[in-house]
């Protein structure tokens, strides 16, 4: 749960309006300061504050001006102006400078004086609470995009481990003679001279390519792997057909993924050329 400031500050000149606050916000947490100057220096020395009352009419500083130095400092500060003046340049100027949340007339009725205290604290939980959750998710988008760099200089790091390895990597869906190809390393153009593109498009491209001799020795090794419920690897050897027309011997080791129940998912493997 997120905690944020309840203090509430009030301002003006007069010791009587100051106690009379103090009584009527009895409960809230307080302070009462009679200068727009001692203000600011609370803020500085016992901040944050979630909201202050300031009277319009004072000394030296008066509450326009100080709530606009307020904003300056402490923007999240929910700021309400206390004042007998019925004047609109007054309003206009509070609302402009002072960047006001609500106005409080003298003589104040003491209950709407609770109630728009409480609508302050609410407004600044508000804020906090969005300026918070804006930070978290700033810091955890900057992390994902860290660990993002991170993955792709792996990946582009495991590309060219692939790239240079004697070993062509692949994940195929096995249903009965047709190993339906999703995925091969892009080393297998260096390795057999197709590219990769064409026996993911086309079903039967690696059976149509494996020497008519071995294919029954393959699949029955790929059924006794389906069999296998240790998913332990399985290897088998066969003559697959290069591009330029002449048979490779390879060595293909792969692993089968079942579900409870039995039926083969996918094939994962690994085939080397051990032609020489």
């Amino acid at each position: 749960m997120i905690e944020v400031s309840k203090k509430i500050l009030c301002v003006d000149d007069q010791r009587e309006i100051l106690d009379l606050l103090g009584r009527h916000l009895e409960g809230y947490e307080l302070q009462l300061t009679d200068s727009g100057a001692e203000g600011l220096s609370l803020f500085q020395s016992e901040g944050p504050f979630a909201t202050v009352i300031a009277d319009y009419d004072m000394p030296e500083m008066d509450g326009v001006t100080f709530l606009s130095e307020l904003h300056n400092r402490s923007p999240d500060t929910v700021p309400m102006m206390l004042t007998a003046h019925n004047d609109l340049d007054v309003a206009v100027a509070a609302l402009h400078e002072g960047h006001i949340f609500r106005f409080l007339n003298k003589p104040w009725d003491k209950e709407q004086l609770r109630r728009c205290i409480d609508q302050a604290l609410e407004q600044y939980r508000v804020i906090i609470s969005e300026r918070i959750l804006a930070q978290d998710l700033k810091n955890a988008n900057e992390e994902l995009e860290q660990r993002l760099k991170r993955l792709q200089e792996n990946n582009r790091i495991l590309q060219q481990w692939v790239e240079f390895s004697p070993a062509v990597i692949y994940n195929a869906r096995y249903q009965g003679e047709v190993c339906q190809t999703s995925y091969v390393s892009s080393n297998l153009s260096r390795l057999l001279g197709f590219d990769r593109t064409e026996i993911i498009a086309d079903p039967g491209f690696w059976y149509k390519r494996i020497h008519v001799e071995d294919r029954g020795a393959l699949f029955t090794a790929m059924e006794e792997a389906c069999g296998d419920a240790s998913g332990g690897p399985h290897i088998s050897s066969y003559r697959i057909q290069h591009q330029d027309g002449n048979y490779h011997w390879i060595q293909d080791a792969f692993r089968v993924t079942q579900t409870p129940g039995g039926q083969a998912l996918s094939i994962t493997g690994a085939w080397m050329d051990i032609s020489q």
